[in-house]
Protein backbone atom coordinates (compact mmCIF):
# COMPACT_ATOMS: atom_id res chain seq x y z
CA UNK A 1 0.00 0.00 0.00
CA UNK A 2 1.23 3.44 -0.86
CA UNK A 3 0.39 6.77 0.61
CA UNK A 4 -0.63 9.62 -1.63
CA UNK A 5 -1.74 13.10 -0.66
CA UNK A 6 -5.44 13.89 -0.83
CA UNK A 7 -6.06 16.51 -3.56
CA UNK A 8 -7.88 18.98 -1.28
CA UNK A 9 -6.52 18.37 2.20
CA UNK A 10 -2.99 17.36 1.32
CA UNK A 11 -3.15 14.57 3.92
CA UNK A 12 -1.52 11.30 3.00
CA UNK A 13 -4.10 8.54 2.65
CA UNK A 14 -3.57 4.84 2.21
CA UNK A 15 -4.24 3.71 -1.34
CA UNK A 16 -5.10 0.08 -1.84
CA UNK A 17 -3.52 -1.73 -4.76
CA UNK A 18 -5.81 -1.88 -7.79
CA UNK A 19 -5.97 -5.69 -7.62
CA UNK A 20 -7.63 -5.50 -4.18
CA UNK A 21 -10.99 -4.67 -5.70
CA UNK A 22 -14.25 -6.30 -4.76
CA UNK A 23 -15.63 -9.34 -6.54
CA UNK A 24 -17.95 -7.35 -8.80
CA UNK A 25 -16.91 -9.29 -11.90
CA UNK A 26 -17.50 -12.66 -10.24
CA UNK A 27 -20.83 -11.48 -8.82
CA UNK A 28 -21.91 -10.38 -12.31
CA UNK A 29 -20.78 -13.72 -13.75
CA UNK A 30 -22.70 -15.51 -10.98
CA UNK A 31 -25.89 -13.67 -11.93
CA UNK A 32 -25.29 -14.53 -15.61
CA UNK A 33 -24.70 -18.18 -14.66
CA UNK A 34 -27.95 -18.36 -12.68
CA UNK A 35 -29.95 -16.93 -15.60
CA UNK A 36 -28.20 -19.23 -18.07
CA UNK A 37 -28.70 -22.27 -15.85
CA UNK A 38 -32.41 -21.44 -15.44
CA UNK A 39 -32.73 -21.13 -19.24
CA UNK A 40 -30.88 -24.43 -19.69
CA UNK A 41 -33.20 -26.16 -17.22
CA UNK A 42 -36.25 -24.72 -18.95
CA UNK A 43 -35.26 -25.48 -22.55
CA UNK A 44 -32.69 -28.27 -22.23
CA UNK A 45 -30.93 -27.45 -25.52
CA UNK A 46 -27.27 -27.77 -26.41
CA UNK A 47 -26.95 -24.01 -27.01
CA UNK A 48 -28.02 -23.16 -23.47
CA UNK A 49 -25.82 -25.91 -22.02
CA UNK A 50 -22.80 -24.63 -23.97
CA UNK A 51 -23.44 -21.07 -22.80
CA UNK A 52 -23.69 -22.24 -19.17
CA UNK A 53 -20.43 -24.24 -19.44
CA UNK A 54 -18.67 -21.20 -20.98
CA UNK A 55 -19.74 -19.02 -18.05
CA UNK A 56 -18.53 -21.72 -15.63
CA UNK A 57 -15.12 -21.69 -17.33
CA UNK A 58 -14.96 -17.91 -17.12
CA UNK A 59 -15.78 -18.05 -13.40
CA UNK A 60 -13.01 -20.60 -12.91
CA UNK A 61 -10.47 -18.42 -14.76
CA UNK A 62 -11.44 -15.17 -13.01
CA UNK A 63 -9.38 -14.64 -9.86
CA UNK A 64 -11.34 -14.00 -6.67
CA UNK A 65 -10.53 -10.74 -4.94
CA UNK A 66 -12.44 -11.42 -1.74
CA UNK A 67 -14.57 -13.85 0.21
CA UNK A 68 -17.57 -13.52 -2.11
CA UNK A 69 -15.51 -14.70 -5.07
CA UNK A 70 -14.18 -17.70 -3.18
CA UNK A 71 -17.69 -18.51 -1.91
CA UNK A 72 -19.06 -18.39 -5.47
CA UNK A 73 -16.38 -20.75 -6.73
CA UNK A 74 -16.86 -23.20 -3.85
CA UNK A 75 -20.64 -23.11 -4.20
CA UNK A 76 -20.48 -23.76 -7.93
CA UNK A 77 -18.06 -26.63 -7.40
CA UNK A 78 -20.29 -28.10 -4.70
CA UNK A 79 -23.40 -27.73 -6.83
CA UNK A 80 -21.86 -29.32 -9.94
CA UNK A 81 -19.93 -32.08 -8.12
CA UNK A 82 -22.23 -33.64 -5.58
CA UNK A 83 -19.72 -36.17 -4.23
CA UNK A 84 -19.61 -38.00 -0.92
CA UNK A 85 -15.85 -38.43 -0.60
CA UNK A 86 -13.47 -36.97 1.96
CA UNK A 87 -12.41 -34.09 -0.30
CA UNK A 88 -16.03 -33.08 -0.71
CA UNK A 89 -16.46 -33.01 3.06
CA UNK A 90 -13.57 -30.55 3.33
CA UNK A 91 -14.96 -28.43 0.51
CA UNK A 92 -18.42 -28.45 2.11
CA UNK A 93 -16.87 -27.36 5.39
CA UNK A 94 -15.05 -24.52 3.63
CA UNK A 95 -18.27 -23.54 1.86
CA UNK A 96 -20.17 -23.40 5.16
CA UNK A 97 -17.46 -21.13 6.55
CA UNK A 98 -17.60 -18.90 3.48
CA UNK A 99 -21.39 -18.72 3.75
CA UNK A 100 -21.01 -17.67 7.37
CA UNK A 101 -18.40 -15.02 6.48
CA UNK A 102 -20.29 -13.56 3.52
CA UNK A 103 -23.84 -14.01 4.87
CA UNK A 104 -24.89 -15.31 1.45
CA UNK A 105 -25.52 -18.93 0.45
CA UNK A 106 -24.59 -19.15 -3.22
CA UNK A 107 -25.13 -22.93 -3.38
CA UNK A 108 -28.70 -22.49 -2.09
CA UNK A 109 -29.29 -19.93 -4.86
CA UNK A 110 -28.20 -22.49 -7.46
CA UNK A 111 -30.29 -25.24 -5.89
CA UNK A 112 -33.34 -22.97 -5.85
CA UNK A 113 -33.23 -22.81 -9.65
CA UNK A 114 -33.27 -26.62 -9.89
CA UNK A 115 -36.01 -26.95 -7.27
CA UNK A 116 -38.16 -24.35 -8.99
CA UNK A 117 -37.74 -26.11 -12.34
CA UNK A 118 -38.59 -29.51 -10.88
CA UNK A 119 -41.77 -28.11 -9.33
CA UNK A 120 -42.82 -26.75 -12.73
CA UNK A 121 -42.12 -30.09 -14.47
CA UNK A 122 -43.94 -32.19 -11.88
CA UNK A 123 -47.60 -32.78 -12.53
CA UNK A 124 -50.03 -34.41 -10.25
CA UNK A 125 -51.36 -37.75 -11.53
CA UNK A 126 -54.79 -36.32 -10.81
CA UNK A 127 -54.30 -33.47 -13.29
CA UNK A 128 -55.02 -35.91 -16.15
CA UNK A 129 -58.48 -36.72 -14.81
CA UNK A 130 -61.08 -34.65 -16.55
CA UNK A 131 -63.51 -32.84 -14.38
CA UNK A 132 -67.08 -33.30 -15.46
Amino acid sequence: MTRSPHPRTGLALKRLPTRMLDDARLLALWDRWKRSFADEAACETEDFAARTRAIEQTIAKTPAEGLDGVAIKLALWGFINRHDDAAALQADSALRDMTRFTSRDYRAEAQAITTRRMRLKWRSPFSRIRKT
